[in-house]
């Protein structure tokens, strides 16, 4: 029985924050997703998931991560918090407001691109509850240190799609995009940048070639110079 109100609350949560993210960007969605409580007792036989989603769903599970599968329109949560929940409906508005996909895109415009994804996530779960903390602010900045050395930003983008790895691309997407995120928080709340250019931004979907690259690069220009 906790398992089913577990459930029916998170359910809840995410479908209100859904809501208010609405009001905040200025955007609509037409539809609620499937939200799926898996926590340390569930069990991917449990969601009703083809078999090939397995690994990725018990990676999740055995990192205590939630995520949106955006094909499927479902949300899986594994911690019971407000980060998991405000964050994971973000990335669901976004995913509908926009239309992305990361089909026919080259590693280096993966790379932007989920940093520019995490960081509307973080934006997101941020506008809902101010105080919530930067887990990837001690994490270096990698761009920052490639300017400092004197390496070109290009060049630097390229060696570190060279020396991608896991663990290496879990902490450079997360460390830029929440600290990106934190950035425009700040200009939004300080009326450096207004909610249309964020409306406009949270509705490109990155299909041309380079867009992704190009986007991040210029949000990180103006507001996280090198």
């Amino acid at each position: 029985m906790r398992f089913v109100e577990r459930q029916a609350r998170l359910e809840r949560q995410i479908y209100a924050a859904i809501d208010e993210l609405e009001d905040i960007f200025g955007v609509e969605v037409p539809l609620y997703p499937e939200v799926r409580w898996l926590g340390r007792k569930g069990h991917f036989e449990d969601l009703g998931f083809p078999e090939y989603y397995r690994d990725e769903i018990e990676g999740l599970k055995a990192q205590r991560c939630s995520a949106l599968m955006s094909k499927s329109k479902v949300i899986i949560i594994n911690e019971d918090c407000s980060e998991h929940i405000n964050e994971e409906a973000t990335h669901f508005v976004h995913t509908e407001v926009s239309g992305i996909h990361y089909k026919n895109k080259d590693s280096e415009e993966l790379i932007h691109l989920h940093m520019l994804v995490e960081m509307f996530g973080y934006l997101g779960s941020k506008f809902l509850d101010s105080t919530r903390k930067n887990s990837f602010k001690d994490y270096p900045d990698y761009f920052s240190i490639a300017g400092k050395n004197g390496l070109k930003f290009e060049r630097f983008a390229e060696m570190l799609n060279e020396m991608m790895c896991d663990d290496v691309s879990e902490r450079l997407i997360h460390s830029q995009g929440y600290g990106l995120a934190e950035r425009v928080f700040y200009a939004m709340q300080t009326s450096q940048i207004n909610n249309k250019k964020i409306r406009h931004l949270i509705r490109q979907n990155f299909d041309k070639k380079n867009s992704a690259i190009e986007t991040f690069r210029h949000l990180r220009q103006e507001f996280w110079p090198v």
